[in-house]
């Protein structure tokens, strides 16, 4: 059987499940499943993967209900190759989704709409955005919410302060934060606390519109590869 086709029989047949698991047998969820489709050992994360898009898509994956983990699958064969260099290319992207969109959905939530519009704005440096983020949490106990929204609130805005610091300092080769940035599951914890005080449906639309921005970093050099990878195999197997 042709492997594109095999693959493609593998990636619609398989039920992506949340957490990690010992052997394929036991299931899979989303990063084990892109390890598969490389041809890589059973894992998580997977060497061919971008360790950015990776920890993204495992916290999306392990918190998402199961008619959104399903939304992933299109998504997965573009993480092949993507470990690429461009970690802090990534990790930026994905903090300014934090700062630009999950940011002003929270602070319209706890009813503060010129904040919500400044942050849906922000046009300086991520680590402006960081102390931005720093300097409403202090002013969180005053809105006019319940205890839950305020926790919450708080919660996405220091996630959001960390993600944005950290990926500022990655892009400047601080590697005390790399680790720190290239995890980036910031982001989608984001997104999960959100789900608690905004409707869900959007908040799940919105982080996995993220990831696809996310992937289109680099997407045409690895598209590339692949292409030179299928005409090398044509002309061995010709």
């Amino acid at each position: 059987m042709n492997r594109d086709i095999e693959l493609s029989r593998a990636l619609d047949s398989t039920a992506l499940s949340e957490g990690v698991h010992k052997t394929r047998d036991d299931g899979m969820c989303a990063m084990e499943l892109v390890a598969f489709l490389a041809g890589e050992q059973h894992t998580d994360h997977p060497d061919c993967a971008c360790p950015v898009l990776t920890g993204y898509t495992i916290r999306l994956n392990d918190s998402m209900p199961e008619v959104w983990r399903r939304q992933l699958k299109p998504y997965l064969p573009l993480l092949i190759g993507s470990r690429d260099g461009r970690e802090a290319e990534r990790a930026a992207l994905l903090a300014w989704q934090a700062v630009r969109v999950f940011m002003p959905i929270m602070l319209e939530a706890c009813h503060m709409p010129e904040q919500a519009a400044r942050f849906r704005s922000f046009q300086h440096g991520l680590d402006a955005a960081a102390d931005a983020s720093y300097a409403v949490y202090a002013t969180i106990g005053n809105t006019p919410v319940s205890n839950r929204v305020a926790n919450v609130a708080r919660t996405v805005i220091m996630l959001t302060a960390r993600a944005a610091y950290s990926a500022h300092c990655a892009g400047a080769a601080r590697a005390p934060h790399m680790g720190r940035a290239l995890d980036a599951s910031d982001t989608a914890d984001i997104a999960v606390s959100l789900t608690r005080v905004a409707e869900p449906a959007t908040v799940w639309r919105l982080a996995i519109e993220a990831l696809d921005e996310a992937l289109a970093v680099g997407a045409e050099a690895r598209a590339e590869k692949q292409a030179q990878r299928r005409r090398e195999a044509a002309t061995v197997e010709a």
